[in-house]
């Protein structure tokens, strides 16, 4: 081993600071703006973006074509039912007769017979065009 040797503590120097005035930097200058010219997409341009659009984002066009379709479905099949739905409830009408109308006892709430007031044949009577 070695010999150790006894430590000397070394006598700290002060630090100078310099009395110079602070000089505080200024903010870079910029250079003066360019107007800018404004470009517009023009008529001709609308389908050769669309194109590129569509290629870039196959999965996105696909499912939004799919949106689309399901959309008008949905749209065509609500319209074809009420529409049968309407021609059916006609049909039936006019199995009916154009001057035949029946009344009968309903349902109440609770799903008992509802009965009819008394007085309701007496005020049908009433009305003009009734027979019995």
């Amino acid at each position: 081993m070695s010999p150790s040797r006894p430590r000397v503590k070394r006598p700290r120097l002060p630090v100078q600071r310099s009395r110079l005035p602070v000089q505080r930097s200024r903010p870079p200058v910029q250079p003066p703006r360019l107007p800018v010219q404004r470009s517009r997409l023009r008529l001709a341009d609308l389908p050769r973006t669309a194109i590129v659009g569509l290629r870039a984002r196959r999965l996105r066009a696909g499912l939004s074509a799919l949106g689309v379709a399901i959309g008008v479905a949905a749209v065509v099949s609500v319209l074809g039912i009420t529409r049968s739905s309407q021609a059916d409830l006609l049909a039936r009408i006019d199995q009916l007769g154009t001057n035949l109308l029946t009344v009968v006892n309903g349902q109440s709430i609770q799903g008992d017979e509802a009965e009819l007031p008394a007085a309701a044949g007496a005020m049908l009577r009433r009305l003009d065009g009734v027979r019995q």
